[in-house]
């Protein structure tokens, strides 16, 4: 698989996959949803787009992991964990 040279790294990524047969598109998609999600995150968080993107590859080098795998974290670092049960609100008809 070869990657062109091109501004946006996710291009290249998806343009590689369009390049070989054998590439497994769905995961392909998936990978630059997460990615993408996690820009949102940033920017939610105050950065502007392309300092998002910057962002997340530092956050990724600085790791030692992948831009994937740093994305998901930030998503990951969203889910809120369920109420324990006793919390849930209690509906219902009341019988006497």
């Amino acid at each position: 698989m070869t990657y062109s040279t091109v501004p946006n790294g996710d291009l290249a990524l998806l343009s590689a996959a369009l390049d070989e047969p054998d590439s497994d598109l769905p995961a392909v998609f998936k990978a630059l949803s997460v990615r993408n999600q996690a820009i949102g995150v940033l920017i939610d968080r105050g950065h502007a787009p392309d300092e998002a993107r910057i962002e997340l590859t530092r956050r990724a080098n600085r790791e030692g992991i992948t831009m994937n795998q740093t994305a998901q974290d930030i998503l990951d670092a969203l889910t809120v964990p369920a109420p324990p049960s006793w919390l849930e609100p209690r509906c219902g008809v009341i019988t006497w």
